[in-house]
């Protein structure tokens, strides 16, 4: 309405009331905040393939979009993810779902959960104690924000190379020749 303002940045409406008038389109609300989860950290053998389960839940209709961005330390080739969207929310890529790479945005409904896979993919060659960070971003747009309004929200999951169970753990030899398992 023309008899009223609202300013984002401070979350702040403004609005003049004339005795005697009635005004439509007023709305003094704010929409719950969306949530993604969760982080995680494995550990695998070169080679191997592991999966990271997210979900997104909406505070308000929109739009979701995922991407990652990955760190991996030493540099190495071969490190590679990709996004799947589970459809039964059961953490595992399944049935169908395996052909459902996400690409592009998800129209969601307020309180809708979407359940996202990231798989990774472990180089062949990486060496023990290699480890890769990836970022996962959902991107939101909400419906019927003027002018246009998004948030993004981030979540990290970190694979290093070695046995199953072992990351962060380092096999040295002491000076008496056995081996030792250290933190």
């Amino acid at each position: 309405t023309s008899a009223g303002a609202y300013l984002r940045s401070t979350d702040v409406t403004t609005f003049t009331n004339t005795v005697g008038t009635s005004y439509s389109g007023v709305n003094f609300a704010d929409v719950p905040d969306n949530a993604l989860t969760t982080d995680g950290a494995q550990s695998a053998l070169p080679g191997a393939t592991l999966n990271y389960a997210h979900s997104f839940t909406a505070g308000s209709g929109g739009s979701v979009s995922f991407s990652t961005a990955a760190v991996a330390n030493p540099a190495l080739a071969g490190w590679s993810e990709v996004l799947y969207r589970d459809a039964n929310c059961n953490g595992v890529l399944d049935g169908a779902e395996g052909a459902s790479q996400l690409s592009g945005p998800t129209t969601v409904a307020a309180g809708e959960l979407v359940c996202v896979l990231l798989r990774e993919f472990v180089p062949a060659t990486a060496p023990n104690g290699a480890q890769n960070q990836v970022t996962l971003t959902a991107s939101f747009s909400y419906t019927n924000a003027s002018p246009a309004l998004g948030s993004t929200h981030t979540r990290s999951d970190l694979t290093t190379v070695g046995a199953p169970g072992s990351a962060g753990l380092t096999l040295v030899k002491s000076v008496d020749k056995a081996t030792a398992l250290v933190q």
